[in-house]
């Protein structure tokens, strides 16, 4: 989670990660971006927690253009997500404010509800136990 964390890396982990789909023995191949009917392949897994989700879905938009990636996202069992990576956090669409503004979670010793457009970083790195994160 912490590579998207620095978002003036971003650029850079993105070029990154199309070295990588271009070395000799990946096990990744880049989208069909040559029309040659190969759609590519594999799975890279990747974790964040999305802090900054306005900043950080550059990296997803960045490696959809220009490593011909395709994401998904998966959701956490304990709060599964109906938003796709597109909507995550972003305040111009009404189903991330919908689920943002309408679901709640324990925050901190006293299990104090907030809901999830609430919770600063302060939360975050102060009260939250690992649990609640």
């Amino acid at each position: 989670s912490d590579l998207l964390y620095n978002v003036q890396q971003i650029p850079a982990l993105v070029r990154t990660v199309d070295r990588l789909l271009a070395s000799p023995g990946n096990t990744l191949t880049k989208g069909d971006n040559d029309n040659d009917g190969n759609d590519g392949g594999g799975i890279m897994l990747l974790i964040v927690r999305w802090r900054k989700p306005d900043l950080e879905r550059s990296f997803f938009e960045r490696t959809a253009e220009q490593c011909h990636m395709t994401w998904q996202l998966i959701p956490h069992p304990a709060l599964p997500c109906p938003l796709s990576w597109h909507q995550v956090g972003d305040p111009t669409c009404d189903a991330s404010n919908d689920y943002f503004g309408g679901h709640a979670i324990a925050v901190g010793q006293d299990d104090n509800r907030k809901v999830l457009a609430d919770i600063s970083e302060d939360d975050t790195e102060r009260l939250m136990t690992w649990e609640q994160y």
